[in-house]
């Protein structure tokens, strides 16, 4: 997927990445047609689309793009963001290691860094395909479930996950633009940019 969000500047900065060029999209017959994207946040969280969420995460799986493993979910500081992540690992070694903690024994019931837990892992074809470390065996369902929406659904843009605009807690609305063949290329065309163009500028704009 091309990222793109309506907040470059703060995007970029977040994946602490800068291109002096930003590009700008829109649709081919804008404006009689809008760029249409696929709320992730109400796919992933909302319990109203429960359904549709388990109905895309069984496409994913039975189109071989992930599996369903079984593992741990642990929480670690982050000290260079100055914030907590989660992560998902297969091997609990990993998660008392990356914990501090010697057992699960040692854990606190009331608030554990660890927890039992499935996650969508991207098979290695999938990960391939998504430029993905297979050695972080992270959950991948939201880019599973876009992968299938992309295939299944034309019509459909790309995914939008609106966050909050919060550059300093590394947050910014941004999107995934399903911009991979010379098909999907020929809806969008680029309306603006400086003159210093480059071809595999990481700095999109949404219009």
């Amino acid at each position: 997927m091309l990222s793109v969000s309506v907040h470059p500047h703060a995007w970029t900065r977040i994946m602490r990445r800068y291109s002096p060029t930003t590009w700008v999209f829109r649709k081919s017959n804008y404006p009689a047609e809008q760029v249409c994207f696929l709320d992730m946040h109400s796919i992933l969280f909302n319990p109203d689309y429960a359904d549709l969420k388990q109905r895309l995460s069984d496409a994913a799986l039975s189109a071989h793009l992930v599996t369903l493993e079984r593992g741990y979910n642990y929480s670690v500081y982050d000290d260079d963001f100055e914030l907590e992540r989660t992560f998902f690992t297969t091997d609990l070694e990993e998660a008392l290691l990356e914990t501090g903690l010697e057992s699960l024994a040692e854990d606190d019931p009331d608030e554990p860094a660890i927890r039992s837990g499935y996650a969508y892992v991207a098979t290695e074809e999938f990960a391939r395909q998504q430029d993905y470390r297979l050695d972080r065996k992270g959950d991948v369902q939201d880019l599973a479930i876009a992968e299938v929406v992309r295939r299944l659904y034309p019509a459909i843009d790309g995914v939008w996950w609106d966050d909050i605009l919060d550059p300093e807690g590394l947050s910014a609305p941004r999107g995934g633009l399903f911009y991979f063949s010379d098909q999907d290329k020929s809806k969008f065309q680029l309306v603006s940019c400086d003159t210093k163009m480059v071809s595999d500028c990481s700095d999109v704009s949404q219009d």
